[in-house]
């Protein structure tokens, strides 16, 4: 077939191969990070000006499963949910494939929210985080996150109820271990993180833990860096806020080895706790937020270099800032 293109005539062929080409090009270099344009793009497409899951926050993360960008809480409620459910990238801070920053582009929370929101419980309004209730707002989303994309509540053929969690229970067992709370651990920053890799700075990303627990929640890693800022808020189940340490542990991401320890912190739980008055007995309340700054990281992994290793031997493992909130299943 011969099309005319308004000054030559072409042959369908070659306007695929042309085509085909051009494709091909624009695939060239990717994966990478994305550039301003590009990201502003992603943010103009219909319904991108605000989180998909809640109310009030503005996107800095994607979930490229579904095609919509997210608030830095509900990302992290995405990646609880696991990789199978949703992958879910940085805007600014991690590399992506072609194919999915052209996902983006053709989907947006409008048409994603068209299809999983269409059965909402009467009345419902989304989670919405405010100074007074920044760990009911966490405890929220969790709850929404989990009902739309992980058991899809609200499709036409959904239940349009959300789904019960272990949130809503003054006391829950898990793999037959009673827990009576919640930790929200919001992960900040580090600074100062020393290499274990040989040519570059380290992949680092941090690691939480209770201590005797059955849980384990970790942040993403970030790219060739030794003062990375995560800004994400991880939940772990709390089995006595008495007695129960959080591990903090910082990891150098390594995609041949096996992954490096920088280094780790430990906090006990009773540090946020108020003391109940007119009582000789700590009461278990809701705490405030409380915030700890440049916590020194000790232990951690040798850098395989000697010569490396004899001018780490006296130097600080790097610094990490977090910030807890405990809160009673009422």
């Amino acid at each position: 077939a011969i099309l005319w293109n308004g000054s030559m005539f072409t042959n369908v062929m070659d306007v695929s191969e042309v085509q085909l080409q051009e494709i091909q090009e624009a695939k060239k270099g990717w994966p990478r990070l994305l550039t301003e344009d590009e990201v502003k793009k992603i943010l103009e497409v219909p319904g991108n000006d605000g989180c998909a899951d809640c109310i009030g926050q503005q996107p800095s993360w994607a979930s490229v499963t579904f095609g919509a960008v997210l608030c830095s809480h509900a990302a992290g409620r995405h990646r609880s949910l696991g990789t199978h459910i949703s992958r879910v990238f940085s805007l600014t801070l991690d590399k992506w494939e072609f194919a999915d920053y052209e996902r983006m582009l053709k989907t947006g929370n409008n048409a994603v929210n068209a299809e999983l929101e269409v059965n909402l419980p009467e009345g419902y309004t989304k989670p919405k985080e405010t100074s007074e209730n920044y760990a009911e707002f966490v405890l929220a989303l969790d709850k929404f996150v989990r009902s739309k994309y992980q058991e899809r509540a609200f499709t036409k053929t959904g239940t349009g109820k959300l789904v019960e969690t272990a949130q809503t229970r003054s006391q829950v067992t898990v793999a037959s271990i009673q827990f009576c709370g919640i930790l929200l651990v919001k992960v900040l920053s580090a600074r100062q993180l020393i290499s274990l890799d040989v040519t570059s700075e380290s992949d680092p990303y941090v690691m939480a833990e209770l201590q005797g627990g059955q849980q384990k929640m970790r942040t993403k890693s970030i790219k060739d860096c030794a003062n990375p800022v995560w800004d994400e808020v991880l939940m772990l189940n709390v089995r006595n806020p008495r007695t129960d340490i959080l591990q903090l542990r910082v990891w150098d991401a390594d995609t041949i080895s096996k992954d490096d320890d920088i280094g780790h912190v430990e906090i006990p739980l009773r540090q946020l706790l108020r003391r109940g008055s007119g009582s000789d007995f700590e009461k278990t309340t809701s705490a405030e937020a409380v915030r700890f700054e440049d916590l020194i990281l000790t232990g951690g992994d040798l850098h395989p270099c000697f010569c490396v290793r004899f001018f780490q031997r006296n130097k600080p493992r790097g610094f990490l800032s977090v910030e807890l909130t405990y809160q009673p299943l009422e």
